[in-house]
């Protein structure tokens, strides 16, 4: 026997009453993927901790110039033969500062924003993570600490290029 309203009203449109079920929303339109998340955690923890770590650079090196400028005479001891000056590593230091807390914040700042589905900021935030990564491996010659960070940016950049990833951001877009 044929059903009275059937196919007069596709089911996916919502209805009037309430005890009807929610219609499926496509998974890409509806849940965040847990990339997402991820790669803002790694974002906010190695940001957060290059920003801590700036600050206190910045802090001792203004408080005690004397020092840093000790410490690189002993590991190269005709620096002051070079033009190096304690004024110079003072200001270069500080730049070098200023420039890391920046580029800190706005990575911490483009990954939350990421969370409210902004795919302008998860496009720039992979660009900030490969720039990173790039000047990290190349710094891990010099200290392997570096290596931490320029893992962290490979990583980032990788789980925003996930295909439900991208279309979770898509689909935002609609």
């Amino acid at each position: 026997r044929a059903v009275q309203g059937f196919g007069e009203r596709p089911s996916w449109l919502p209805t009037n009453d309430p005890a009807s079920p929610a219609p499926p929303v496509p998974w890409g339109a509806s849940r965040r993927p847990d990339a997402v998340l991820i790669a803002t955690l790694i974002t906010v923890l190695t940001a957060g901790f290059a920003l801590l770590s700036a600050v206190a650079s910045m802090v001792l090196v203004a408080t005690q110039p004397d020092l840093l400028m000790r410490e690189l005479e002993r590991q190269e001891p005709d620096l002051a033969a070079q033009g190096v000056t304690e004024q110079m590593l003072l200001t270069t230091s500080m730049a070098m500062g200023v420039v890391m807390v920046l580029w800190s914040l706005a990575s911490i700042v483009l990954a939350i924003v990421m969370l409210r589905r902004k795919a302008w900021a998860a496009g720039l935030l992979s660009l900030s993570s490969v720039v990173v990564a790039g000047f990290c491996f190349l710094g891990a010659f010099a200290t392997v600490a570096l290596a931490v960070p320029a893992l962290a940016g490979v990583a980032v950049f990788g789980l925003l290029r996930r295909p439900d990833v991208r279309a979770w951001f898509a689909a935002g877009r609609r």
